[in-house]
């Protein structure tokens, strides 16, 4: 049995009918859970809370963004992310 997720994931939507597919010319072919007639219940699904995080957690976000950005930053970050950035 292969152990990656990805592939897991992909033959577990694929077997259900789940997963859009291609035809020999790249072209999509929609899953029929796309059809008016095969709508998901859950489509309609109304949230009744928000998914804002709180302002404990926004606090520590900050912090670690300031952190490792600033004294917490280490050489090769910025280049890993594409970014031209000189560090002092």
């Amino acid at each position: 049995m292969v152990n990656c997720p990805a592939w897991q994931y992909i033959t577990f939507f694929k077997a259900r009918g789940l997963a859009d597919e291609e035809d020999a010319e790249g072209n999509v072919i929609p899953a029929p859970w796309r059809s008016e007639e095969n709508k998901p219940q859950w489509e309609d699904f109304i949230p009744s809370g928000s998914n804002n995080y709180s302002y404990e957690a926004r606090k520590i976000r900050q912090e670690y963004l300031e952190y490792f950005n600033l004294e917490g930053a280490v050489s090769w970050q910025w280049r890993q992310c594409g970014i031209d950035k000189v560090t002092n």
